[in-house]
């Protein structure tokens, strides 16, 4: 038994539809020599990619590889620079900043919170096992000297 593939006659990569007229029914050979005519006639790399993936001769991985690496260099549309250059959340002010870090220094931690942030810190290994040495305690002690908020 064949296995067959939904090829679009005008791929996606090139603005094509799920429209079913843009579509047939073909074989995985049919559809990997459907990509690679395409390729030879048009040059379009989506085309190249379709026809190695499809025929074994690369991966799923490689293939998105291939277009992360082609995609650098590449210009953005003068569209896409300007949302790129929208603010992404509120700019807080020196002020407010100053505010919001007054507001909860010194601020109790509910038991529950306590809780919450010990489970969430269960099985993370970043900082343990790490044992400093005399000279590394020195330093460490020096840098927290005259630092109000420093651990005693």
């Amino acid at each position: 038994m064949a296995f067959t593939h939904i090829h679009h006659i005008i791929p996606k990569h090139a603005g094509g539809t799920d429209d079913p007229s843009n579509l047939i029914e073909v074989t995985i050979e049919q559809h990997a020599e459907l990509h690679l005519a395409r390729y030879l006639e048009y040059g379009e790399r989506g085309d190249w990619w379709a026809f190695m993936g499809l025929s074994g001769q690369i991966g799923k991985e490689e293939i998105l590889a291939e277009k992360c690496r082609s995609m650098l260099g590449k210009q953005h549309s003068a569209e896409t620079k300007s949302k790129m250059k929208k603010p992404h959340g509120p700019k807080h002010t020196a002020s407010s900043k100053a505010k919001i870090s007054a507001a909860r220094k010194g601020k109790p931690k509910s038991p529950e919170h306590k809780a919450k942030i010990s489970a969430s810190l269960k099985g993370n290994k970043n900082g343990q096992g790490w044992k400093p040495n005399e000279t590394q305690l020195k330093k460490l002690s020096d840098a927290m000297k005259g630092n109000k908020n420093a651990q005693k």
